[in-house]
């Protein structure tokens, strides 16, 4: 299926009776206008009707935030969005990413190793160690805490 196919699908599974049949094209016209403005969202609108599993590895994760969009969620759960990228790719990602999140209308989760990744995308974070809280607060406090430094950024200010 193509990407704008996933996105409309993705948008139409929200509501169940949007899988009824007697909705007729409304039904289908407003899952596609969800699913197209994710795309547009996350700068995908250029590859919208090629198939999804031909998109590179990075426009493939951005899709996977596309369909999640596309249902129209208050809260917004990304685990490892830069899993697998390359530099460039996660640097596109970061960008568009933060793009999305800027306007704080939408509430995320993010759940991310790559600290640098971290610190570009969150107005608060909070870090974990071996199951513990060892870090709670803004970009700034976090990265200055010396246990942050020592479990996650190898000991360096």
């Amino acid at each position: 299926m193509s990407a704008r196919e996933n996105t409309r699908l993705a948008a139409q599974a929200r509501d169940p009776p949007r899988w009824h049949p007697l909705g007729g094209g409304a039904v289908f016209a407003d899952a596609g206008r969800r699913g197209d403005t994710a795309l547009e969202r996350l700068g995908l609108t250029h590859v919208a009707g090629r198939p999804a599993g031909l998109l590179s590895h990075g426009d493939q994760r951005l899709l996977e935030v596309a369909m999640a969009l596309a249902q129209e969620p208050l809260v917004l759960l990304l685990d490892e969005p830069t899993q697998g990228l390359s530099v460039e790719e996660t640097a596109q990602a970061v960008e568009v990413l933060a793009g999305l999140f800027a306007d704080g209308a939408l509430t995320v989760l993010l759940v991310e190793h790559d600290m640098e990744v971290v610190f570009r995308l969150s107005h608060k974070i909070t870090v974990l160690h071996r199951g513990a809280v060892i870090a709670d607060g803004d970009p700034e406090a976090v990265k200055a805490d010396e246990g942050v430094q020592n479990a996650y950024l190898g000991g360096f200010a």
